[in-house]
């Protein structure tokens, strides 16, 4: 198994771990989403820590998906790359603040029971605008708009899926821009709706890796450490060394015709000679390097 395929691998089972261990941890802790219940009861507070353990998990496998395929984004677009990782950091941060504010409901009823209902309300309050602006925005951004141009532009992921990714990271950032401004409400159907194309477009980024792993592509046969615009010059350079070499060889053979139809040192080319030589003119022009430059007798 090649690097690329094992990177495709673990790329696509990074991906997978975060709807296992996001949807888990919702149906884990869900009961502490509901304050009065949750503050007037005794139980359930190991169901929700685990919950929020699942929380770590996804916080860790989120980050995961962006270190790991890293390395070959940066070939395409070191920039956009840097930024896909950044945008995942952010939004693990957003959970992260999340997952304070909820164990912080929990010491509260371990603590004081009932009585400080509001404060735990309060808490979830917060976990809820952070799932908004996390999950709900900036997984837009990082999973849908960057990831899904780079894919784009790569091909490393059929065009089809890429194109649609784009679509749901445009429509998860502005459902969850609608959220924020009141437009639309929270976990209403509009926002539902939204993030349908956002979830099947991660959902093949866990699939297909797996199963097909990375389509081929320009920034996979340039190898790490070689960004994909340098990968184009140094084929461009191998063309023109190898396009030297055959007018100097048409030359030469050229010449020898000449010298052997006049039986000695050719004086008047021939009509085969000086089509090589115009030939050879305009093929040099046109790579926009003269033939007898030192830079094009390098190459």
């Amino acid at each position: 198994m090649s690097s690329t395929r094992k990177t495709a691998l673990i790329f696509g089972v990074l991906f997978l771990a975060t709807f296992v261990f996001s949807i888990a941890a919702v149906l884990l802790y869900n009961p502490v989403l509901h304050p009065p219940k949750f503050m007037a009861s005794t139980a359930g507070g190991t169901r929700v820590r685990l919950g929020l353990f699942c929380e770590v998990l996804l916080i860790i496998a989120n980050i995961g998906t962006a270190v790991v395929i890293f390395p070959i984004l940066r070939r395409q677009n070191e920039t956009l790359a840097l930024g896909y990782v950044t945008a995942r950091l952010v939004e693990c941060t957003f959970i992260a603040i999340g997952i304070v504010s909820l164990l912080a409901v929990v010491t509260l009823r371990h603590d004081a029971g009932a009585s400080l209902l509001t404060d735990a309300r309060s808490l979830v309050a917060v976990r809820n605008w952070t799932f908004v602006l996390g999950p709900g925005f900036f997984a837009g951004v990082g999973n849908g708009l960057i990831l899904g141009y780079l894919m784009y532009r790569s091909g490393l992921m059929p065009q089809g899926l890429a194109i649609l990714g784009l679509i749901g990271g445009t429509l998860i950032c502005i459902s969850g821009l609608g959220v924020v401004l009141d437009v639309i409400p929270k976990g209403g159907t509009a926002q539902t709706i939204a993030t349908i194309p956002e979830f099947l477009w991660e959902l093949s980024l866990g699939i297909y890796p797996i199963v097909k792993g990375f389509k081929a592509s320009p920034i996979l046969e340039a190898g790490p450490g070689v960004c994909l615009i340098g990968a184009q010059l140094l084929c461009a350079r191998r063309q023109t060394r190898r396009f030297s070499g055959e007018c100097r060889s048409g030359l030469n053979a050229a010449f020898l015709a000449d010298t052997t139809a006049t039986g000695g040192l050719a004086q008047r080319p021939t009509r085969r000679s000086r089509v090589m030589r115009a030939a050879m003119r305009s093929r040099t022009r046109g790579t926009g390097r003269s033939r007898r430059t030192p830079s094009a007798r390098r190459y």
